[in-house]
Formats: structure tokens, sequence, C-alpha cells
């Protein structure tokens, strides 16, 4: 650390001994009889030992998952390694195993909007909501996805919904130009059957849309910005994704950006 660096924060012995990470070191030490002091004890450990590192983390955090653990690692290399060969698993699903609905699992201060606290509970029934109506539409394993919005609440659902399914999910922030967009949607490229509809689904309170292609998720969860999803037909030269989630606006400094 440079001579005019600060220490910034550093917690408590107490907060040290509750965390999840010293449970986790603990526990692997007793199980394979080792002495682990401190984290770059459990670090070393790691690196050396990587197969058992990564079955202890499946393990002991509870990871849900489908198939046999037997293989580990095949081809120790880089580039070429394959970690869980025979094991497959979904991100969605081991994010929200939770149902509380008195812990907050999103807190979400935005520039011009309320404070938002969403559950866990909530979370997952918005989540199911929005992937069923994706379902319906054709979205499943392998379908591109992506989005061109900023970092809400609403984001955060439509990526869970997406990975629920087996949708590639990629995003870029609304304040992204034009080219800047198509660099990063252009390299989403998983070959899929691509769908002519043009349908639009808000998860927001809009009276606009008609009943049928609203999806409404909360009446808590009304913004500003009207986070739509629409599934056009690009040209594969400009933009790969088969369905669009987008912002009508976002707010920076005070100021309302027009992305209609």
């Amino acid at each position: 650390m440079a001579a005019d660096s600060a220490v910034l924060w550093t917690p408590s012995a107490e907060r040290v001994a509750a965390c999840q990470l010293t449970a986790f070191r603990a526990a692997v030490a007793a199980k394979h009889g080792l002495e682990l002091p401190d984290y770059a004890a459990l670090h070393a450990w790691s690196l050396a030992q990587r197969e058992e590192f990564w079955r202890e983390v499946w393990a002991l955090g509870k990871v849900l998952g489908h198939g046999p653990l037997d293989r580990v690692l095949v081809n120790d290399v880089l580039p070429g390694a394959k970690w869980f060969p025979d094991t497959r698993l979904n991100y969605a699903e081991n994010c929200l195993r939770r149902r509380d609905v008195a812990v907050p699992a999103i807190i979400s201060s935005v520039e011009g909007a309320d404070r938002r606290e969403i559950s866990w509970g909530q979370l997952y029934s918005q989540v199911a909501r929005l992937s069923a109506w994706l379902r319906g539409h054709g979205v499943g394993p392998g379908v591109r996805c992506a989005a061109y919005t900023s970092n809400t609440p609403e984001a955060v659902v439509a990526m869970l919904a997406v990975t629920s399914l087996g949708g590639v999910w990629s995003s870029c922030s609304p304040d992204f130009g034009a080219t800047a967009v198509l660099d990063r949607l252009g390299q989403v490229s998983t070959p899929v059957e691509t769908h002519g509809l043009s349908l639009c689904a808000s998860l927001s309170v809009c009276a606009s849309l008609s009943a049928s292609l609203c999806l409404r998720l909360s009446l808590s969860l009304c913004l500003s910005v009207c986070l739509c999803v629409a599934l056009y037909t690009f040209p594969t030269e400009q933009v790969e994704p088969e369905v669009l989630f987008v912002c009508g606006a976002y707010t920076y400094k005070g100021k309302s950006f027009d992305r209609t």
C-alpha cells in the first residue's frame, strides 16, 4: 500500500467472526484437517486444490444444480478448462430460492424517485410473471435478449426472467451512443429463430397500452421511466438480439433524457 494511502474502513472483529467467509474457512479447515488461520491461507489452498475448493463452494453454498458432481474440473488449462461438465444449473433458480416477504432483496435509490425496497417474495413473483409472459412469446434456451436501460429493479427483474428460461442476456446503459450500443449488443450472436412480432409489455402502470399487451407486475413499481420489452426482427448485420428491453428515458443530474 502506498505511503499516502489511508484505510477507509476496517470491519470489527465481531463482524469478521460473523461473516459467511469465516464460517466457510472454518468448515473447510475442519473437514480437511487444515490450518487456515486467515483469508490468505484459504486463498492459497484454493489455488493449490482447485477441485476440492470448488466442490466445497458448491456444497457449503448449497448451489442448486442438476446432474452428478463426480467430475469437477476437466482439462486443467486455460483456455479450455471445463468446470462441473456433467452438471447444469440456472442462475435465476439459485438467486430466487428465497421467498422472504419481510427481507429486502433489492434496495433502490434512483435519482428523482423515492427509495424503494423489494422483498425476496416480491422479486420472485415479479420474475415469475415476466418469465411466463416471455415463455408464452417464444423465449427459451439460447434466445438472445438484451436491455437498453438504466440500473433499476426492473432491469434486475428482466435479467432474472430471461435467465430463468435459459435465454442469453446482455445489456448496456441508455447513455450509450448508437455506435456503442451496436458494438455492445452485436457481440451477442447465439443463433436462434427470429420472431416477427411487435409487442410491448409495461413494467409500470401504463394505461395507454391495451390490456392484452400490458404486463403489470406491481402497483408499487410505478416509475417515471416506463420499461418496455419489444420483440422485433432485427437486421443481423446491425443488432443481434431477438428480444430488446428498452427504457423511454433516464435522469442524470436533474435532467431527463428521452430515449424514445
